[in-house]
């Protein structure tokens, strides 16, 4: 499993939205796992992004149904309906080539073999189709023009549809380490007008929250994007790794000025970010 995060903000010396993502790189089957295996953000089209939990291979299809069916100027509307039906369409094919293959069947076909079939194997045939369907998340991100974030899944438990909107409180998590990240975010009262410095501050922090939870790597993965393309980010292992120092030594709601400049060191210029004056100080020392 993993966790995966978005959240979005403000880059304030612009006045600009922006949406932080934040993710581990472990993969992990049955039968094994790895630490820095796999990047779990990929481009969706101009302006929209997506992050991927579950069983990893089954975002492939699910990315090429989404991406082939986006127009260039997609809005909010239609990415939330097309990622529906994406769900839908993988979800049937794999019952058809699990399932009805044994019987040469179609989907279709076998909704009107009841009679054929007989009640006891069209029933047990049914139940059988109902439990297949793709294991996996996605939690997408993007501009139309205003920034977006949901997540899209198949239905189950408290999910009653396929698409979950995280507009409000304006942040979201998949993956087996997502309550124990989205909790750390409502402890922080994080919200879209924090600045990006204090959204990567707590997405971050969060993130290493979420390490507790089953098969969620230690190694980070970064990144902040706006409308204009994406702020660039020294994202070595310095950077988390020496937040990981600060967040072991505070426990605060605040932001420590020492994290502040951190991270402030690591976000490039073009940003727009500057530190202030307590920042600048902290920097220095």
């Amino acid at each position: 499993m993993t966790v995966c995060i978005a959240a979005r903000c403000k880059d304030k010396a612009k006045g600009d939205p922006a949406i932080v993502t934040v993710s581990d790189t472990k993969l992990s089957t049955g039968h094994y796992s790895g630490d820095m295996a796999t990047l779990k953000l990929r481009h969706i089209r101009d302006n929209w992004k997506c992050l991927i939990a579950g069983t990893f291979p089954h975002h492939v299809p699910l990315l090429k149904r989404i991406g082939d069916a986006i127009g260039d100027d997609a809005g909010y509307d239609q990415i939330v309906k097309v990622c529906t039906d994406a769900f839908i369409a993988e979800n049937k094919k794999l019952a058809e080539e699990t399932i009805l293959a044994t019987f040469g069947l179609t989907l279709k076909q076998f909704l009107k073999s009841r009679s054929d079939l007989g009640e006891s194997l069209y029933e047990r045939t049914w139940a059988e189709i109902s439990r297949i369907k793709v294991n996996c998340q996605l939690l997408v991100c993007g501009f139309d023009p205003e920034p977006h974030i949901f997540v899209t899944e198949n239905p189950g438990g408290d999910k009653l549809g396929f698409i979950t909107n995280c507009d409000f409180p304006g942040f979201g998590a998949i993956g087996s380490g997502s309550y124990l990240a989205e909790s750390k975010l409502y402890e922080l009262h994080q919200n879209p007008a924090r600045s990006v410095v204090e959204t990567l501050y707590t997405t971050i922090l969060a993130k290493f929250v979420a390490e507790a939870a089953t098969d969620v790597g230690e190694e980070t993965y970064v990144r902040v994007f706006t409308k204009g393309g994406e702020i660039e980010i020294d994202n070595t292992f310095t950077f988390v790794e020496e937040l990981r120092d600060r967040w072991k030594q505070h426990a605060s709601y605040k932001i420590p000025e020492d994290a502040e400049a951190i991270i402030l060191r690591h976000v490039k210029t073009a940003s727009g970010i500057k530190p202030s004056t307590s920042q600048k100080s902290a920097s220095a020392q």
